[in-house]
């Protein structure tokens, strides 16, 4: 497979959606010709007028104020074409969480380039569900006025990295807004531009948007639904037993990833790779108060027989197996074919397939067991159920 076993096991991590073809190399196509490279922009941004709230609280939309059309307005359109992470409340609902660590919404785009990952993210803290960060100067920040409100700029540690608080006209909303290792393209001031993104963010606060704004398929993955969409809270509360929180984190990738698994000499095998992810939690996860939080990965194929062509996570001799090491069978039914459990970081993943989806699940918090035999007897249940949700929803 000309890909290393590091990367792939990333790819696996975050889920997959994949299509393989053969193709000879002398040009005598097995199945197909060379399918080309893969498809870049499969995601698109969508907004919605409606606004959201949680409990009297009118929530404010990262993604709102940093949209992909920001971006590429202020000059960094290349930060928005990779990783899309996303914290949000997907509809309004009562208020069961307060003084949450974690923002209550937030909007990163990160992209990998030579040497450096470059990042943007934007942090909303609202009161009460957060306790923002004072209005006042921190450390060594420097006072200033961004878009006619008070803000808060902190000296940069490495030229291309940022961070200012921004602050709504009440001081109970907070935004946060980080950059990382920016670099200078030929042409190009990313001061200059960064400054002008931070000012676009601040008149979009002080505007108080509503909108709501979330990320979709388009072109081949247009009938692909969001992770969050399989991933409901009605699910989550029926397997966890736990009241959801009504915040969600989500992540996507913006393009494939095309990958090459060699047969022979003459024949190749073509995948090609993109994730989506979805984590519910309980109100007291966010507060730092235990509770429990359940992660959903995927991993979409093209069709079903592509699944084992990607080298599932189950199969002895993945990608995955070699990274991340043995796996534990399940000994009962979960999906279309072999289930395992095995660790990432302290954490038991529940891996298994369905339809044409590669799922991983992650519960944390007391509920989620550290020995795999008992892991396997308690999230067996839950896992085949997560098995129908897919199937349904997916195909």
């Amino acid at each position: 497979m000309i890909i290393t076993a590091v990367l792939a096991a990333v790819v696996l991590v975050g889920g997959a959606v994949t299509a393989a073809v053969f193709i000879k190399n002398d040009d005598a196509p097995a199945v197909a010709g060379d399918p080309g490279p893969a498809d870049g922009d499969i995601l698109e941004q969508r907004t919605s007028p409606e606004g959201v709230r949680y409990g009297d609280l009118a929530v404010i939309d990262a993604c709102t104020l940093m949209p992909v059309t920001l971006l590429e307005e202020t000059g960094f359109g290349d930060v928005a074409h990779g990783l899309h992470s996303q914290t949000f409340v997907p509809k309004s609902v009562r208020a069961t969480a307060e003084d949450a660590s974690d923002g209550i919404s937030s909007c990163r785009y990160d992209v990998v380039k030579p040497g450096r990952t470059e990042f943007l993210n934007v942090t909303v803290q609202q009161a009460p569900f957060n306790d923002p960060l004072p209005a006042q100067v921190i450390g060594n920040a420097v006072a200033k006025t961004i878009g006619g409100l008070r803000a808060f700029v902190d000296p940069k540690k490495d030229p291309g990295d940022y961070f200012t608080r921004v602050y709504s006209v009440d001081g109970r909303t907070a935004v946060l807004v980080h950059a990382s290792n920016l670099g200078d393209n030929k042409g190009f001031d990313h001061e200059t531009a960064h400054a002008a993104l931070v000012e676009k963010i601040a008149l979009n606060l002080a505007a108080a948007p509503k909108e709501q704004t979330r990320f979709a398929y388009t072109g081949r993955y247009e009938d692909v639904p969001a992770a969050c969409d399989v991933l409901t809270d009605a699910f989550f509360e029926q397997v966890s037993q736990a009241k959801d929180s009504g915040v969600v984190q989500a992540e996507f990738w913006a393009n494939e990833m095309r990958k090459e698994f060699p047969q022979s000499k003459t024949e190749t095998q073509y995948a090609f790779v993109t994730s989506q992810m979805c984590q519910r939690s309980s109100p007291e996860w966010l507060m730092r108060e235990r509770g429990v939080s359940l992660k959903m990965e995927l991993s979409i194929h093209r069709d079903a027989a592509m699944v084992a062509i990607n080298e599932p996570d189950c199969a002895q001799d993945s990608a995955a197996r070699q990274a991340l090491g043995k796996a534990t069978p399940s000994q009962e039914k979960v999906g279309d074919a072999d289930a395992c459990v095995f660790p990432i970081g302290d954490s038991l993943v529940y891996s298994f397939t369905a339809g044409r989806t590669q799922v991983r699940l992650t519960p944390y918090g007391p509920w989620a067991s550290k020995a795999p035999e008992e892991f396997i007897g308690k999230f067996t249940p839950v896992a085949q159920k997560a098995a129908d949700e897919v199937r349904k929803a997916i195909g």
